[in-house]
């Protein structure tokens, strides 16, 4: 197909097409100035661009000169649908003189644009051997296409195919880099959040006196919704918490932040645990509605040994006693911010002097192996045991070396929290 005997008139707008579709206009600018010259160029009542969407697959228009070009709004069509949809998806140009509608290769459709001409010229965008569009021009009377017309068309085919697909290619490269800084700025942020939820963390645990402990947690993304707290309410009496808000990431360590606040109120005095952790309740409850919970353990040590404690349904805490025997403290209600009006009771045990209060989160136990294999509560159990004349550091390390040593570096699911009380009497 040749535009060689194309007139002087024609060649003129040609080059200006070359000059627009070259030039810094934007998609859409260059579009709607390319569809009004293709009108002058080849004297049709219609000009329609299509480009195909990457992600559904549609056909959508996106430029036109037609009269009532208002109805043909958000206009869109699958492969195979229509003229412009065989063109598509055979990557073959049609040209057409009367009838258009009712050659038989075309599925007809209702209400489109197509129905309303006679002579149909379809020309597809093509990029990289695939089709990224189709240009079409109409006449609403019978018309024979001259071959200087078609090669006009697939010239301007030609040069839309090669810019569009540049032009796609720059939004694709804008929008990657605009993802990666995206990226470095939450990147950034993220590791500000997991420095400040650290510096939330207690900054020393007691190490000489009647209570001694040690303690870690390590978030399995950037940020976590584990947290532990040990506060000293009164010279003989230590209030600790262990909590684990559900889910992952941001939101859950938000939450995590704030019940640690409230939880450090709690702790800050003697008194009624099961009325303190039965207000947070109410306090979750009413700032999520029941989409985040958490499971908490928190006790009061005093002086003489004696641990009182509520367990939100959270992980059952170890005794280690210095005789090497173990116990758990089973849950004694809900986790909060379930159920409304949920009741807590609060349990006791007594230390004696050298027993260890091993609490942790599920992580811990969940903790699993390249193969998915789960680190396990016996396995747990049975480490304990073996700890039981140990100090709570030792403990503490013991525990999280077998765990280290038991994923061998897999990547986490849950975060692990580990907190280790030593009554020393």
């Amino acid at each position: 197909m040749s535009i060689g005997d194309a007139s002087d008139s024609q060649v003129s707008v040609l080059h200006r097409i070359s000059n627009i579709v070259s030039s810094d206009l934007s998609l859409d600018e260059m579009l709607g100035e390319v569809v009004g010259l293709t009108v002058q160029a080849t004297a049709c009542d219609a000009c329609l661009v299509y480009l195909i969407d990457p992600d559904t697959h549609d056909i959508v228009l996106k430029a036109s000169q037609v009269p009532h070009a208002a109805a043909l709004d958000n206009l869109r069509m699958k492969p195979g649908e229509g003229i412009t949809g065989w063109v598509a998806e055979h990557k073959s140009v049609v040209a057409l003189s009367s009838n258009a509608q009712s050659d038989t290769r075309f599925k007809r459709l209702q209400a489109l644009v197509e129905d309303t001409y006679e002579a149909f010229l379809s020309v597809p965008l093509v990029s990289g051997g695939e089709v990224i569009g189709v240009i079409n021009v109409h006449h609403r009377q019978p018309h024979e296409h001259s071959r200087e017309e078609i090669g006009i068309v697939v010239f301007i085919g030609e040069q839309l195919g090669v810019t569009i697909s540049r032009s796609m290619l720059q939004a694709e490269n804008a929008r990657l880099l605009e993802e990666e800084r995206a990226k470095h700025l939450m990147d950034e942020e993220l590791r500000v959040a997991r420095t400040i939820q650290q510096s939330l963390l207690p900054a020393h645990l007691p190490t000489e006196g009647w209570l001694r402990a040690a303690a870690s947690s390590m978030a399995s993304q950037q940020v976590g919704g584990d947290y532990y707290d040990l506060v000293e309410a009164t010279p003989d009496c230590w209030s600790a918490v262990v909590a684990d808000v559900s889910g992952k990431g941001v939101s859950s360590a938000l939450l995590a932040g704030v019940l640690q606040g409230a939880l450090m109120i709690i702790g800050a005095v003697q008194g009624e645990l099961n009325q303190g952790v039965a207000r947070l309740n109410r306090f979750l409850l009413e700032r999520t509605g029941g989409e985040k919970y958490a499971t908490i353990f928190y006790c009061q040590v005093e002086r003489g040994g004696r641990v009182r404690y509520v367990n939100a349904a959270h992980c059952p805490p170890l005794v280690l006693r210095s005789s090497g025997v173990t116990a758990v403290l089973e849950a004694t209600g809900m986790p909060v911010g379930l159920i409304e009006g949920a009741e807590y009771e609060v349990a006791d045990t007594r230390l004696t002097p050298g027993d260890k209060l091993l609490i942790y989160t599920d992580g811990v136990t969940e903790a699993q192996d390249a193969a998915g294999a789960f680190f396990g509560v016996k396995r747990l159990h049975a480490l304990a045991a073996t700890h039981g004349a140990s100090s709570a550091e030792t403990v503490h390390d013991a525990v999280q070396t077998a765990v280290r040593d038991f994923t061998q570096g897999a990547a986490q699911s849950d975060d692990i929290t580990l907190l280790v009380l030593e009554y020393a009497g």
